[in-house]
């Protein structure tokens, strides 16, 4: 299981959060990953969706036309009220400001941890086809330890 940072990250428009939700979807459907539930920006999308908007309060549907990307930060942290989070699959806020300040989400695989390089090497080479441009990898336990 590995974490990515990217020092890029943002999600404040509708774009970034689909772009998020479809990565991640794509990544779920590799064969060596171990997980079936759709992550947070997905769930984001379906609550959303779901949202009733009515003129004159804030809309967190992104496909209303009463929608507006001032919306979108407050959405995001709305929405945690309503969608389940995990320390494994959240986004994370900013203590002092409440602004979105990243996303985690892990990966479980079906891969074995081998301390033999040639199955090691071979499970990175799995990895980085998950790998944009930018960021890094680590095993979660590292992670964990210094968090």
């Amino acid at each position: 299981m590995y974490f990515r940072s990217d020092p890029e990250f943002s999600l404040s428009t509708p774009s970034d959060v689909r772009a998020l939700a479809t990565t991640l979807a794509t990544y779920r459907n590799f064969p060596f990953i171990n997980h079936s539930e759709p992550f947070w920006p997905e769930k984001f999308i379906d609550w959303s969706n779901r949202y009733h908007c009515s003129e004159g309060f804030v809309c967190c549907n992104m496909s209303n036309s009463l929608f507006n990307n001032a919306f979108l930060d407050y959405c995001l942290r709305n929405s945690t009220s309503y969608i389940f989070t995990s320390y494994n699959d959240t986004p994370l806020f900013d203590n002092n400001s409440f602004a979105l300040s990243g996303y985690t989400a892990m990966l479980p695989t079906h891969l074995s941890y081998s301390h033999r390089f040639h199955r090691l090497s071979q499970t990175f080479s799995r990895l980085s086809s998950l790998s944009p441009d930018h960021g890094w990898w680590a095993p979660e336990w590292a992670i964990i330890s210094t968090w």
